[in-house]
């Protein structure tokens, strides 16, 4: 029994080891090079998601590969612009495998494991970003940092140096490598000291321009609104001193009746406006007034204004002589 048992186990063992060698897996994720005697073609590449079955090794091996986007990032290095400034750049790279065996045909030189081939892989594309990222020279510093935000100059470096990437020689591009090249991207820019006051001294100019035009432009606004109010016054102006004056002649036109009336009679005249003067001016109730009898409309007020204004039944004028009544025998 104890050897049926000891058979039984062994033969779990090697049921087990059988079918780790025979047998591998491929994840939705991954991509599988089966090569045999270490030589792969098109065939040999498993990208459906299941259990696969091979032939032990060394007959048959699997390598696989992750699929999902990588990122490589290259650290701060020093770059030149078009103007001869000098700026440090962190840039990275989002890649992918594109082409399973391809990349195991350039990358399996440097080992057995699918992990060694990512490493080398990720140095290529750094040296690859590295020299891609000369695409700085072909732009000046006020066009990667102005003023003007509708100008992204960094958004144009970043697709520079992405078509620089996928637009090399058949022999050196990632893409015959098996390598896709998703995106490029800026994470970081530093400028140096020297550069750093050169750019904002730029800047300040730039924005001293910009003011300063806004400034002329307002000036001429202002300019115009005054010299466009200044007209609409001396028109408001003429034409009220017109309507005034249309005014002014239809008053003349309408009072020359009575003007006419009074010329027959001035001395009625003068009578009634004083009569009007003391009921308007003069007439008001719990006013008290303490005036000279020579004012207009008061005469009509004196105990002698019979005399004063009525003599022989003509109105006199106001500053005729009043003639005093002679003193009779008795009096004196």
């Amino acid at each position: 029994m104890r050897q049926i048992g000891l058979f039984a186990v062994g033969g779990v063992v090697v049921l087990t080891l059988l079918a780790y060698t025979t047998t591998y897996q491929v994840r939705f994720t991954d991509a599988a090079v089966l090569t045999r005697f270490g030589r792969a073609d098109q065939g040999s590449v498993k990208t459906e998601p299941g259990l696969k079955f091979k032939w032990p090794y060394p007959v048959e091996s699997v390598t696989t590969y992750d699929t999902r986007p990588r990122i490589s990032e290259v650290k701060l290095e020093t770059q030149q612009t078009k103007d001869s400034r000098q700026i440090v750049v962190e840039s990275y790279c989002v890649w992918r495998v594109s082409d399973p065996l391809k990349f195991f045909q350039r990358f399996s030189r440097d080992g057995s494991r699918a992990t060694d081939h990512f490493r080398t892989a990720d140095e290529t594309v750094k040296s690859n970003l590295r020299s891609a990222m000369g695409a700085v020279s072909q732009f000046e510093m006020s066009r990667l940092f102005g003023p003007d935000p509708s100008i992204d100059g960094l958004g144009e470096l970043e697709s520079a140096v992405l078509s620089s990437l996928k637009s090399k020689g058949e022999q050196d591009s990632l893409a015959t490598w098996g390598i896709e090249v998703m995106d490029v991207g800026i994470s970081q820019v530093v400028l140096p000291q020297e550069t750093t006051t050169k750019v904002f001294e730029r800047m300040a100019q730039q924005r001293d321009k910009l003011a300063s035009e806004i400034t002329s432009k307002a000036q001429a606004e202002a300019e115009g609104i005054r010299s466009r109010a200044e007209q609409d016054a001396k028109r408001i102006e003429a034409f009220t001193l017109q309507l005034a004056a249309e005014i002014r002649q239809k008053g003349d036109e309408e009072a020359r009746q009575y003007y006419d009336m009074m010329q027959g009679n001035p001395e009625l005249a003068v009578l009634l406006v004083e009569t009007q003067m003391l009921r308007e001016a003069y007439g008001r109730r719990g006013t008290t007034l303490v005036l000279p009898w020579n004012l207009p409309g008061l005469r009509l007020l004196k105990p002698d204004a019979h005399r004063s204004v009525l003599r022989d039944g003509k109105i006199v004028p106001p500053d005729a002589p009043i003639a005093m009544p002679a003193k009779s025998e008795e009096q004196r």
